[in-house]
């Protein structure tokens, strides 16, 4: 019986050693309690507290062990390797596509027509200013005759 109590109160320890005075509570709230007769009454307020906190710690311990594992050197040199696979593979598709593709010839310059609404807008804007310009003209004229005050 006596080696049963030890050994909880050193795994108590053991699983909170993280923190020197979390270690510290464990050691000063160890429950006295048989197998047999334990009941919710016997156990101190106190232990409520440590039972969640082992239990968050054995959450935190179980998160832990299910992260995965950092990267090693090895991993990278594979990962390499697979990169220059791939550029290899990806540089022969390029090079197949090319020879089935038949070759096209130089692109022609066009007969012309994309030109044809440009030439006409800036013929436009310039007839348009020659019409103002001589309708402000004639404005002019008509104001000499007249006597300013």
């Amino acid at each position: 019986m006596k080696g049963w109590r030890r050994s909880i109160g050193l795994a108590l320890m053991v699983g909170l050693a993280g923190s020197s005075g979390r270690a510290v509570r464990a050691t000063t709230a160890t429950v006295e309690i048989a197998p047999g007769n334990a009941h919710a009454a016997d156990v101190p307020t106190g232990t409520g507290g440590l039972l969640d906190e082992v239990r968050a710690l054995r959450a935190d311990v179980t998160a832990l062990r299910e992260r995965p594992e950092p990267a090693t050197a090895a991993d990278v040199e594979r990962l390499r390797t697979e990169l220059q696979r791939l550029a290899t593979v990806d540089r022969d598709l390029s090079r197949r596509l090319d020879d089935r593709l038949p070759p096209t010839g130089p692109d022609s310059g066009g007969d012309g027509a994309a030109a044809l609404p440009w030439t006409a807008l800036i013929v436009g804007m310039l007839a348009g200013w020659g019409l103002s310009r001589l309708v402000q003209r004639r404005r002019e004229h008509r104001r000499r005759g007249t006597l300013r005050v």
